[in-house]
């Protein structure tokens, strides 16, 4: 048999499909709608699909997310706490803080040694330090995000970025570039201030041992990732496709549901 997890985000929704040793065989991704039931039915379609499977080949359904609620075609719908805290714990056993940078918010979690949430903490009262902040910035800048981790590697200092609105952090980014200020060390004061927000957020729960996640789409970006590993004096460990942490994460809740309504009741990562 095999579980799907569902996670409708802000921005984009993605759908994670596992087998019963809870590894992950299917991955897709696409826009959010505002038909939050039409969106999860054609991730659903197209993972079946490439992996040439039928509707009766999923055993349960996990929902996870902003549109968690109105997903009908799931079993049962989860936070995106408790999928990202299941989906780290699950690939990277010996984290205890989880950074998760989305669309339009950022949290962090903290896990206890048996991968329950013991803290968190989000960031949700405005999008600055978000995915959609980044987008903003790149466009001000003139700088794809792709490139932003030569860009910031290049940059002999951080120019302070004071403001923490996205709208006004792109006015003062304008303001720099009028007054010459390399556009290298704009970016790199961009990913420092991000940086800032992240860490102060990861007091707030108490974490920041070594063994730190990064997930999200965001933890793609080796600009915000670098300068966030200088600044926690840390090495980001990154699963391996980290903007499916919470798809994943619903999927092994799932796995373990199924198994407690009748299915093998033993998991891998029981």
């Amino acid at each position: 048999m095999h579980f799907v997890g569902i996670d409708i985000g802000s921005v984009a929704s993605k759908i994670a499909i596992i087998d019963e040793a809870e590894e992950q065989v299917g991955y897709c991704v696409t826009d959010t709608t505002p038909d939050i039931d039409e969106t999860a039915q054609e991730l659903l379609d197209r993972v079946l699909a490439e992996m040439n499977l039928a509707r009766f080949d999923v055993a349960y359904i996990v929902g996870t997310g902003y549109g968690r609620s109105t997903i009908s075609l799931a079993d049962e719908n989860k936070t995106e706490i408790l999928c990202h805290a299941a989906g780290v714990h699950r690939q990277l056993p010996t984290v205890r803080t989880v950074i998760d940078i989305g669309g339009q918010d950022s949290k962090v979690i903290r896990l206890n040694e048996a991968g329950k949430v013991a803290n968190f903490a989000m960031n949700n009262r405005c999008a600055a330090g978000t995915g959609r902040f980044t987008e903003v910035m790149a466009k001000a800048l003139g700088i794809e995000l792709p490139r932003w981790g030569e860009v910031v590697r290049s940059a002999t200092r951080r120019e302070k970025i004071s403001s923490v609105c996205t709208v006004f952090a792109e006015s003062e980014i304008i303001s720099k570039i009028m007054q010459k200020v390399p556009l290298n060390e704009i970016l790199a004061g961009v990913c420092d201030s991000i940086a800032t927000r992240i860490i102060e957020t990861v007091q707030r729960v108490g974490g920041g041992e070594p063994e730190i996640a990064f997930t999200g789409g965001v933890a793609n970006n080796e600009g915000i990732r670098s300068v966030l590993e200088d600044r926690l004096g840390a090495r980001l460990l990154i699963p391996r496709i980290p903007q499916s942490t919470g798809a994943y994460g619903a999927a092994v809740l799932a796995r373990k549901a199924w198994g407690k309504q009748g299915g093998p009741a033993t998991s891998p990562a029981a």
